[in-house]
C-alpha cells in the first residue's frame, strides 16, 4: 500500500467516472427521442455518483491510511464533513424528487413513431406530459398537464413544425 495514497485512489475513481461519461453520453444522445434530456440526466447522475464515491473513499482512506490522515487531519476532516453534508442533503432531496418517463417506439404505416409520457409521480400514474415524434420530428398533439390532471397546454405539430 506504500505506492497507493488517498489522492491516487480518488483520482482513479474520478477518471473512471469521466471515462464512462465519455462513452455513455454520446450513446444516450444518439438514442434520445427528439430533443431528449437523457444525456444531461446521465451527466447529473454521474456527478452525484462521483461525489458519493469520493465521500466513501475519503472515509475509507482515513481508516486505511491513518498515518497520512493523522498528519493532515484538519483538511481531511473538513473534506469529509463538507462531502458528508452534500451527500446527506442530496439523499434527502432524492426522496422528494421523482421524475420518470416512458418511451415507446412503433412502426405505423412505414413511419417510425416514438411517444413519450412523462410523470409527476409514476407510482400514482400522475401524467405530466405526452409527446410524439414521427421519423424523428415533432408530430401530433403535445399535451402538458397540471399535477391535478387539468390540461395546461396543447401544442400541435406536423413534420417538426408548430401549427397554430
Amino acid at each position: 500500500m506504500s505506492s497507493l495514497n488517498p489522492l491516487k485512489i480518488i483520482g482513479c475513481w474520478i477518471l473512471l467516472i469521466v471515462m464512462v461519461d465519455i462513452v455513455a453520453i454520446p450513446c444516450f444522445a444518439f438514442n434520445a427521442v427528439g430533443d431528449g434530456q437523457r444525456p444531461l440526466t446521465f451527466l447529473v447522475l454521474s456527478v452525484k455518483i462521483a461525489i458519493d464515491g469520493v465521500f466513501l473513499l475519503s472515509v475509507l482512506s482515513s481508516i486505511l491510511f491513518f498515518k497520512q490522515f493523522r498528519r493532515f487531519w484538519i483538511a481531511n476532516t473538513l473534506i469529509i464533513l463538507i462531502l458528508g453534508i452534500f451527500v446527506l442533503r442530496n439523499r434527502m432531496n432524492d426522496d422528494r424528487t421523482e421524475y420518470v418517463f416512458k418511451e415507446k417506439i412503433d412502426s405505423i404505416g412505414g413511419y417510425l413513431v416514438r411517444s413519450r409520457t412523462e410523470y409527476y409521480n409514476f407510482t400514482r400514474n400522475q401524467v405530466r406530459s405526452q409527446s410524439y415524434w414521427k421519423n424523428g420530428q415533432k408530430d401530433s398533439v403535445w399535451t402538458i398537464y397540471s399535477q391535478t390532471g387539468d390540461i395546461l397546454r396543447q401544442d400541435h405539430y406536423k413534420g417538426g413544425n408548430f401549427i397554430q
